[in-house]
Parts: structure tokens; C-alpha cells; sequence
């Protein structure tokens, strides 16, 4: 028995889905939220973070100015304890909004194109933004 190691408890995964707004304005800037602790990816800056569909489109309805949003292609990003199932949109408006004009309900700010990439991002927030430079 002591040469053989101790069986440990099996880690319980679980699986989250999440839709993400990749909010851009006309000049190249990207909303990011900071956020909060405890939570997934906390301390983090993150696009604003959405419980389902439904409710991402209900909070880009009343201040989008007629950009529409696009849906994305949904991919799987994995932690050590939970599978995130990620359903990125992008909505690009037309014209640049106030400083502090955002979503709705959101706590965030804009930053621009050369301020974002410098900031503590979950990776695949960088790396869809990365991706979206190109």
C-alpha cells in the first residue's frame, strides 16, 4: 500500500455558457469592464459578460444608434474546473460615443486600440481582440 499513491477525490467539472459583447467604436476603441472578485476572471478587464443571448441583445437595443450586432463564432475555452462555452458578438458603431457613454448596467470604460493591449485581459479576450487587429 505505501508504494502505490493515495486515490485522490475526483475534481467535479461543470460547463458555463457566456456571451461576450465586443463593443468597438468608430475610432478602434473596445468597452472593458473590470471584473469583480470572487467570480471567472476576476480582477481581470473583460468585454462585458452576459447570461444568455436574450440578454446581450436587450442591452445593446436602447443605445446601439442603429449598428447592428454580428454573432461570432462560438468556441470552448477550458479552465482546470469548468469548461466556458463562449458566444463572442461584435458590434461596431458608427459614431464614437462619450467617454462614459456605454452599456447599460455595465461598469467599464473605452480603450483605445494602443491602451488595451497593455491591461490584464482573460486570454481569449486578447486573443480575440488580437485577432480582430489583424
Amino acid at each position: 500500500v505505501q508504494d502505490y499513491p493515495l486515490r485522490t477525490r475526483k475534481l467535479k467539472r461543470s460547463a458555463q455558457q457566456i456571451w461576450l459583447l465586443w463593443l468597438q467604436d468608430a475610432n478602434g476603441a473596445v468597452w472593458l469592464d473590470k471584473r469583480p472578485t470572487p467570480g471567472v476572471w476576476a480582477g481581470l478587464y473583460c468585454l462585458p459578460l452576459f447570461d444568455s443571448e436574450a440578454a446581450l441583445l436587450a442591452a445593446v437595443a436602447g443605445w446601439s444608434h442603429g449598428a447592428e450586432p454580428q454573432a461570432l463564432p462560438a468556441f470552448v475555452h477550458v479552465l482546470t474546473h469548468k469548461d466556458l462555452h463562449l458566444h463572442p458578438w461584435h458590434l461596431r458603431l458608427v459614431e464614437s460615443p462619450s467617454p462614459v457613454d456605454g452599456p447599460a448596467a455595465q461598469q467599464g470604460q473605452w480603450f483605445s486600440a494602443a491602451a488595451w493591449p497593455g491591461l490584464g485581459l482573460p486570454a481569449p479576450v486578447r486573443r480575440l481582440l488580437e485577432a480582430g487587429q489583424g
